[in-house]
């Protein structure tokens, strides 16, 4: 399935339709090509807009081997926002066992910067560990030296 591409600047400049800041700030910011790709993760759905400059060589930007990648890079990009709602549940269940507070923003201070902490041990113990000599052959090259 092909992706659609429009010339972003032919849009900004349509007088049948309403005049968009953002699509002319991207015009003035050089992006001559839009193309939007769809994704749908488990019911989560979405569109990514890919921009390109004027310079670009549409027929390598058109390869399917270029439109496969971008396809690929909006899925990634939709996980990552499918995501988001089950962490936030996974997180209120473990800190209110209620699976319906999904806000991030009603868990407490108190609660979050003890995760926050549990964090920040572990990563200095984590720094701690690489400062330890774990194999013999480093031992020896720090004593040719």
């Amino acid at each position: 399935h092909h992706l659609c591409y429009r010339d972003i600047n032919l849009m900004g400049g349509d007088p049948d339709q309403p005049y968009n800041h953002r699509l002319q700030a991207l015009g003035q910011a050089g992006f001559d090509i839009a193309a939007g790709v769809p994704f749908n993760i488990r019911g989560f759905a979405g569109i990514v807009v890919f921009l390109a400059e004027a310079g670009v060589d549409r027929e390598n930007m058109k390869s399917s081997s270029n439109e496969a990648y971008m396809q690929s890079a909006a899925d990634l990009i939709g996980v990552i926002l499918a995501l988001q709602n089950p962490l936030q549940r996974a997180f209120s269940e473990i800190y209110y066992h209620d699976p319906s507070n999904i806000e991030v923003d009603n868990i407490p201070p108190n609660k979050m910067n003890k995760h926050e902490s549990n964090v920040t041990d572990s990563t200095e113990q984590i720094e701690g560990d690489l400062d330890i000599d774990l194999f013999p052959q480093d031992m020896e090259e720090k004593t040719e030296k």
